[in-house]
């Protein structure tokens, strides 16, 4: 009987948890984001290609990680964006929920061709990848995770 019980309340907490209108922002998940802007850091775009959200020309248009086209591609754009001496030199992180909706908002300063500048991004999980959602950097199309042979 006591069994019973336990099971019953633990099966209304997973329950409760799982649907609760509250996101919370997992580990895992906030490991993803800060790997992917420590990578930009240290330059190992490559190691980047796995944690990002892939997808074509919209998002619902996902690519596999495992096709070789898709690596080809991104490995296209990294060789574009290291054209422009594109340098990532740090950032601030913010992890935020609004409206039930997880969000990583981010600061960060780069350096491109010699010149510092700063943006604003905004992240999320999407499917155990990053998506870059929105972001004022005009070299995001190069490290987006969206992956065009028309680009």
């Amino acid at each position: 009987m006591h069994k019973e019980i336990i099971i019953l309340i633990l099966g209304l907490f997973l329950l409760i948890i799982f649907v609760s209108p509250v996101s919370l922002w997992w580990p895992w998940e906030k490991r993803i984001v800060k790997s992917y802007y420590d990578n930009l850091i240290q330059e190992k775009y490559q190691d980047n290609y796995r944690l990002l959200y892939l997808f074509k020309e919209n998002l619902h248009d996902a690519w596999e990680h495992s096709d070789p086209k898709a690596k080809e591609l991104y490995l296209k754009e990294i060789k574009e964006l290291k054209k422009t001496n594109y340098r990532f030199l740090g950032y601030d992180l913010k992890f935020l929920t609004e409206d039930y909706v997880k969000y990583a908002e981010l600061t960060f300063t780069v350096e491109i061709n010699g010149q510092n500048k700063t943006f604003t991004e905004f992240v999320q999980i999407k499917n155990c990848g990053l998506w870059l959602d929105y972001s004022d950097d005009p070299m995001k199309i190069f490290r987006d995770g969206q992956l065009n042979e028309t680009k």
